[in-house]
């Protein structure tokens, strides 16, 4: 399922048809890349893709959180219906009829610019960068015998929200 305008709103309300008096939806589709350098050495390096989506429904002062990697329309509703007998609210008699009100898409200005993304900096550089940090603690005192790096950068891909 694609997480367009429409589909936002036919989640939103089916939280809300459920009796939430409010819900939320949170996507997210990221990349992280990892360098684990220990012992002068690269001990293992990841690329993971973390993706899915989390939704909040909020009934009176009570809320509840679930999430998702299954992005698919069953797997959604299976996420509300769960969420929604956290509060018994699927069995309440008088179930909302209330609306998602219309989503509009704000542009806002990225004022922090990333001129020099350490996403896109070559991996040979960035394993000179942890010998160099690592070599720097372990110089640092006498006592301290090891010294253990670990290089993380992250990239938020498109979203279609």
């Amino acid at each position: 399922m694609k997480i367009n305008k429409k589909n936002a709103t036919f989640i939103l309300e089916k939280c809300l048809k459920s009796g939430a008096d409010f819900s939320e939806i949170f996507f997210e589709d990221t990349i992280i890349h990892s360098i684990y350098f220990e012992n002068k050495k690269v001990e293992n390096i990841k690329k993971n893709n973390y993706c899915g989506i989390g939704l909040r429904l909020i009934k009176k002062n009570k809320s509840v959180y679930g999430y998702t990697n299954e992005i698919k329309k069953n797997n959604i509703l299976e996420l509300i219906e769960k969420l929604s007998n956290f509060f018994n609210l699927n069995k309440t008699k008088n179930k909302n009829n209330k609306k998602c009100k219309e989503l509009k898409q704000k542009k806002i200005k990225n004022i922090s610019p990333i001129k020099d993304s350490y996403f896109t900096t070559p991996i040979d550089k960035k394993i000179k960068i942890l010998k160099i940090a690592c070599e720097t603690m372990k110089n640092y005192s006498p006592i301290i015998k090891n010294a253990t790096c670990i290089f993380i950068s992250t990239k938020k891909k498109n979203k279609n929200i």
